[in-house]
């Protein structure tokens, strides 16, 4: 078991000098994995919008989506999305809830990965 002690997000910057979101799951050995969203999904945002939706992102992960999957396994990827999913006041068909619910599940199997001390693609294929 690799349990879940912390999830966090954070602001970040992409390749492009944009505002993103880190998102950072770390477990009780002290390993962690950190993710941030693909940026196609902010294509035809302004940068106010973006900023927006970074700020509005950020929130979610840390107010909502970390409290349904702390204290988990972090080797239960399924039930961890699953939970990711099913959160209370989380439009499922928002572009806040697939940003939120994609970067804390990457960042996750990251996190899984690394307790492993095996690479992402390796764990992502063993599920």
């Amino acid at each position: 078991m690799a349990l879940i002690k912390a999830v966090t997000a954070k602001k970040g910057t992409d390749s492009k000098g944009d505002e993103t979101i880190i998102a950072i799951v770390t477990l009780e050995s002290g390993k962690s994995g950190s993710a941030s969203p693909p940026p196609s999904f902010f294509n035809g945002l302004s940068e106010v919008e973006r900023n927006d939706l970074v700020a509005k992102s950020i929130k979610t992960i840390n107010e909502l989506l970390s409290d349904k999957i702390v204290s988990l396994d972090s080797f239960q990827q399924a039930r961890i999305d699953n939970e990711l999913m099913s959160a209370d006041d989380l439009d499922k068909e928002s572009v806040l809830a697939k940003i939120s619910v994609l970067t804390v599940s990457l960042a996750n199997a990251r996190a899984a990965a690394n307790e492993k001390n095996i690479p992402l693609y390796a764990h992502i294929a063993s599920l």
